[in-house]
């Protein structure tokens, strides 16, 4: 369901490229476990199985079906990589597995969470 809002929703907003879409937080941000909230945000506590089979798909519907033209990178990490600075989330995953041909922003102080948060 939530692949499917997105793609209408992008869709109408893209209708004749005069507004570019750009989708929120690529990747897996704010699942909070156990009420985790504020700064712990930014370690969302999930395994890849539940990053791939569920927070991945509806970027994959929108990227496929609607042709979305840009994202936001997060300022969490999954399994230790912040998306932020990660090839392997920005690279990989969005050009490459999905076929994301757009652009990238970051987000608030996702550069800075490199060095405060993530101390890379």
């Amino acid at each position: 369901m939530v692949g499917e809002l997105g793609v209408q929703y992008c869709s109408g907003l893209q209708t004749n490229f005069q507004v570019a879409a750009t989708a929120k937080h690529f990747l897996a941000y704010s699942n909070n476990k156990g009420g985790r909230e504020g700064y712990a945000r930014t370690d969302p506590q999930m395994g890849l199985r539940e990053v791939f089979n569920l927070h991945l798909y509806p970027y994959y519907e929108v990227v496929r079906r609607a042709g979305i033209l840009g994202v936001m990178c997060s300022y969490n990490d999954i399994d230790g990589q912040p998306v932020e600075g990660c090839g392997y989330w920005l690279m990989q995953i969005s050009r490459k597995m999905l076929g994301f041909h757009g652009y990238v922003v970051s987000d608030s102080d996702a550069v800075e969470y490199l060095f405060r948060k993530h101390h890379t």
